[in-house]
C-alpha cells in the first residue's frame, strides 16, 4: 500500500494507516502551483518528519536522507517500517523539508496521517 502525490499545493492529502504496518509515501515536488514542473531533487538534503497533531515541535519519527530512496531525479520514497508507528494511534502531521546546496530550506507540503492501532 502506498501513497503518491504531485505536489503543486502545500496541502497534501490525508491518509490513514494501521500502526505497525509498512507504508510507503512517495513525493514528486513541482516547482509552482500549476505548472505541473517538477523540480530536479539531487544535491539536496531531503527530510521527513511526523508529529502528533498540535505538537509541530514534537517529530515522533523522522527520516533522513540516508534513508529515503531516489527512484529518479524528481521523486523521494518514504518507507515507514512497522517499528516506526508500532504504539502509535491518533491524528498526526507529516512534513517535507528540502536543504538546497546553499543551506535555503524548503517546507513545500505537509498533511494528516491518521494511525489506526491494530488489534
Amino acid at each position: 500500500m502506498g501513497y503518491l502525490t504531485y505536489q503543486n499545493l502545500t496541502q497534501l492529502e490525508p491518509f490513514s494507516m494501521i500502526a505497525s504496518s509498512t507504508f510507503e509515501i512517495t513525493y514528486q515536488i513541482t516547482a509552482n502551483p500549476g505548472d505541473g514542473e517538477p523540480i530536479e531533487l539531487s544535491g539536496k538534503e531531503f527530510e521527513w518528519r511526523m508529529a502528533p497533531y498540535g505538537e509541530k515541535n514534537y517529530a515522533v519519527v523522522t527520516k533522513l536522507d540516508a534513508e529515503i530512496t531516489s527512484p529518479d531525479i524528481y521523486t523521494r520514497l518514504v518507507l515507514l517500517e512497522p517499528s516506526d508507528t508500532e504504539g502509535l494511534s491518533g491524528k498526526f502531521i507529516h512534513q517535507i523539508i528540502i536543504t538546497d546546496a546553499d543551506g535555503t530550506i524548503y517546507r513545500p507540503a505537509q498533511g494528516l496521517i491518521t494511525i489506526v492501532s491494530n488489534i
